[in-house]
Formats: C-alpha cells, structure tokens, sequence
C-alpha cells in the first residue's frame, strides 16, 4: 500500500508465489521490497509498477527467501536472506543498465579473503548516519560494520554485550539520540 495524501494506493504484485515483504527500502528512482518466501527483491518505479525482481538466477542472491533489504547512502542496495549477504552497488543504475547481479562483501580474515556473512540468515540491516550497516542476524547477534563492510566495528553478541539472546530480529535507530535498539527472542 502506498499513501498518497490521506487516501491509500494498493498495488499488486502479479507473480505466482505469493510472498510477504518483510522490509523496503527507497532509493531515488525505486522502491525495494524484500520477499521472504523465495520472492527474491521486487523493485518499483515511483509509480508503483513493477520493473524487476532479484533472484538467485538472475542476480546471484545467496537465497531467494530474502528477509531485507536497506538503502545506504552510496545508493548501494544491502540484501539480507536466509543464506547471507550480497549488495547491488549502484542499485539505480543497475537497474537502469539491466545489470542485476548483486556481489558478496569480501573481507580478509587471516590474509584470506572470503565474503562476509555467507550461511547466516540475516534478519534486518539498518545504515546510520555515518553510512555503516548494524546487521541482525539469526544466532550470532549483530555485526556493527564499515560502510564498506570490509571492517567489522563491533561484534555484539550475549556474550560481550547486554543482548539477551543472539537472535536478534530488528534493529532500529534513534536519529535524534542515535541510539541504537535491538529486538531479540527475549525482549
């Protein structure tokens, strides 16, 4: 639904599986919609027609169950799903070029590198202010990383942190305090 003064718009999506949009993000020309059942990104004009959706087979998702989806402020589209974490870099204009395919955040851990986050579902990703990305997951707390995200800032977990819980399944942030909340399995 989208709101249009004080009246509301609906808008269908016309594909065959039906899937619920668990997060959106907006981008200058676009409207992102994560789909958690294999519904991969559906992507929006300002019109609300449907332009394109991400899957696996065309974008190269870890997994087409994708849980979010955030905008950072590089226009570079963050998608987190049940296997991890790919972003579109210049999501517009990959859009606009019909370059779907999304890529892995490679880091260097021990003179190796690998992609961050491969076969961690990934429940929600925030950016703040300063561009970096507080990314929940689903047994291993909350990655506060770089805005590139090849340096991790923090690790928060049960362990290190007051988390509750190390699934965590919302994070949010306060633009006026910047303070930053966590929604777990147990408060």
């Amino acid at each position: 639904y989208e709101r249009k003064g004080t009246s509301w718009k609906k808008t269908k999506s016309y594909k065959s599986n039906p899937s619920t949009a668990l997060g959106m993000a907006f981008s200058t020309n676009y409207f992102w919609f994560a789909n958690a059942r294999t519904g991969g990104v559906t992507v929006l004009d300002k019109n609300m027609t449907e332009v394109t959706n991400l899957y696996r087979a065309n974008a190269e998702l870890y997994e087409d169950s994708v849980m979010t989806v955030a905008m950072d402020q590089n226009n570079n589209l963050w998608i987190g799903s049940l296997l991890g974490l790919t972003v579109l870099y210049n999501a517009d204009a990959a859009i606009e070029a019909g370059n779907l395919r999304t890529e892995p955040v490679v880091i260097i851990q021990d003179g190796i590198p690998e992609a961050l986050l491969t076969s961690t579902r990934i429940n929600d990703i925030k950016v703040d202010k300063a561009n970096r990305k507080w990314i929940a997951t689903n047994a291993s707390g909350v990655y506060y990383v770089s805005d590139s995200g090849e340096e991790t800032i923090y690790h928060f977990t049960s362990r290190n942190s007051p988390l509750p819980s190390d699934i965590v399944y919302d994070v949010d942030i306060d633009d006026t305090t910047d303070k930053v909340y966590f929604a777990t399995d147990n408060g």
